[in-house]
């Protein structure tokens, strides 16, 4: 008796709980404690990826207010995969992020740069240091954003 009761209460808690979300582009508001005043809060889940021969570089990005999350794959023919996480910021109309990503059995992180242009991101390149264990650029202001663009694509496991 104890174990069917335990059962229902479980599977009643079970069907109340709406706390997830899996529309996109949806809008929500969140209040800013500091001037107590509610915005509406953007989340976006999207994906972007080029294939450039046997090349593959694919982005995922999933936002919600200013934080953005999601995945990065550089896949390069006879090379090593490098696949890991990004969390960062835009920045206007650039993405900054930390690249935590696994590449022959060792994990690293480095700093990433994409350009938004339209329905595309395209990936920024500049000198880099080491601060900390972690690769970041030595100035943000003279990255070059002149790969290919990566252009959004249909959402996929990678």
């Amino acid at each position: 008796m104890k174990y069917s009761l335990l059962f229902l209460l479980m599977a009643c808690a079970a069907c109340n709980n709406n706390n997830t979300r899996e529309n996109n582009n949806t809008a929500d508001t969140i209040k800013d404690y500091d001037t107590g005043t509610s915005s509406p809060v953007e989340t976006i889940s999207e994906c972007y990826e080029n294939i450039n021969g046997k090349d593959t570089v694919f982005l995922s990005i999933f936002s919600q207010s200013k934080i953005i999350t999601g995945s990065l794959v550089y896949n390069y023919y006879e090379k090593d995969k490098n696949s890991g996480t990004i969390k960062g910021n835009m920045y206007g109309d650039t993405l900054i992020a930390d690249y935590i990503f696994s590449s022959e059995g060792v994990t690293s992180t480095r700093e990433v740069a994409f350009l938004k242009r339209e329905s595309a991101f395209i990936e920024g390149y500049g000198d880099m240091q080491d601060e900390d264990g972690k690769m970041v650029f030595k100035s943000r202001s003279s990255l070059s954003f002149t790969g290919k663009p990566l252009r959004m694509v249909d959402c996929k496991e990678q």
